[in-house]
């Protein structure tokens, strides 16, 4: 009976020295995680901007470590495997900041080692939606150089969904297809100018975009959202064939313009080898036709001989 009894007080307090273990173990794991949390926002704190001593203006620098934390935008995407940016991972800065990255994601490199990291960001650039487009290093941000799309923003961006014929100068995009409105990337938060920098740009871009003249006629957009942009270009296309131009009056039709189109159309000579087509119809000593007909006209202009 005795021995029974102290055999019981054992495993009980086995029993009892295996959960204070285990709350044991479970109040460290918590605590790790808090302080994990926590050391990163401290650290930050610490932080100080100090271009002289790190390879880059944007960088961040530890006083206290001397290190230099990585904040240049299109390395910090490179080294994120972003597709938008590229770099050079053989040079010795990418070694630098891949043997230097903590536990929150962030990569870092010592004071001393400023000149390979800033070799390794010279080495980067950005890709853009299309290869008409192009980067602006100084900016970080890709200018609008797809014919389409920056004729149509030239006189729409401003003016949201209360786009015109007119204002579109011949050009008709349409941002409310559903693939691009599905991820959440509506036409008009895509692009900005310079009066109308997005909410959210990384500083310096916004600081020398306000620089520029307002009244600049270009268009731009961030990298990152390259992909969406390239969606809302394949809405674009010019309403009028080639060279000619909308009216609005007597009807909303395209011009004609093509010379020897005109030529033939006028019976003064046959410069084209078409036919003139039924739908080009005669207004005055004009002649239009609608949109719906601007991809065959074309046909016959590619016919002509100017």
């Amino acid at each position: 009976m005795v021995g029974g009894l102290k055999g019981e007080l054992k495993r009980k307090a086995r029993l009892m020295t295996l959960v204070g273990g285990l709350i044991m173990v479970i109040s460290l794991f918590v605590f790790a995680i808090r302080w994990g949390s926590t050391r990163p926002q401290e650290e930050q704190r610490k932080l100080i901007r100090a271009a002289a001593l790190c390879a880059d203006p944007s960088d961040l620098f530890n006083p206290a470590s001397r290190m230099c934390k990585l904040e240049n935008r299109v390395a910090f995407a490179a080294m994120a495997m972003q597709t938008w940016a590229q770099c050079n991972f053989d040079a010795a800065g990418a070694k630098i900041l891949q043997s230097n990255m903590d536990e929150s994601g962030s990569f870092w490199y010592s004071y001393e080692d400023r000149k390979a990291v800033a070799a390794f960001y010279s080495s980067c650039h950005s890709t853009c939606a299309t290869s008409s487009d192009t980067y602006d290093r100084r900016l970080g941000v890709c200018v609008v150089q797809e014919s389409e799309a920056s004729q149509w923003l030239r006189g729409c961006l401003r003016l949201g969904s209360g786009c015109l014929i007119r204002q579109g100068r011949g050009v008709a995009c349409d941002g409310s297809q559903s693939k691009i409105q599905a991820r959440g990337h509506s036409w008009q938060k895509l692009f900005f100018t310079p009066g109308n920098v997005m909410t959210g740009a990384p500083s310096e871009a916004s600081r020398l975009l306000a620089e520029q003249r307002q009244g600049s006629a270009r268009a731009y957009y961030y990298p990152e959202t390259g992909k969406h942009v390239e969606e809302f270009y394949r809405t674009c296309h010019f309403l009028c064939a080639k060279g000619d131009v909308v009216r609005e009056a007597p009807l909303l039709m395209c011009e004609v313009r093509n010379q020897a189109a005109l030529d033939q159309l006028s019976d003064v000579r046959r410069a084209c080898t078409g036919d003139v087509p039924d739908w080009i119809l005669a207004s005055g000593s004009s002649w239009y036709y609608s949109f719906s007909h601007q991809r065959l006209v074309q046909v016959f202009y590619d016919s002509c001989v100017q």
